[in-house]
């Protein structure tokens, strides 16, 4: 068939059955509407997004930022100033704080 070798990677590393499972369902979609189309944002934002809701799981458990550097340095290697995780919090926060009209 000549799958590009990035995709023959993917069935690699996920397993040939998985990958004919995952090709199916985007091929199915393809068919059921004519103008699909594959987008996976970069793997650097999801990452981002995780190590986000991390910091927001140990800030909701009462932990301070520099508790959360600590731990994140130590269960996944993440180096961020206590500055930085102070200004995902707040971030965070503010998103989804809901807002009120009066």
């Amino acid at each position: 068939m000549g799958l590009s070798a990035m995709w023959l990677e993917v069935a690699e590393s996920i397993g040939v059955r998985e990958f004919l499972v995952v090709w199916a369902q985007m091929d199915a979609a393809r068919t059921q509407r004519p103008d699909f189309s594959l987008y996976l944002p970069k793997y650097g934002a999801w990452e981002r997004q995780e190590r986000n809701r991390l910091i927001l799981d140990y800030a909701d458990a009462g932990m301070s930022a520099g508790t959360i550097r600590q731990a994140l340095a130590k269960a996944r290697g993440i180096t961020l100033t206590q500055r930085h995780i102070q200004r995902v919090i707040n971030r965070e926060r503010s998103r989804t704080r809901p807002t009120t009209h009066e």
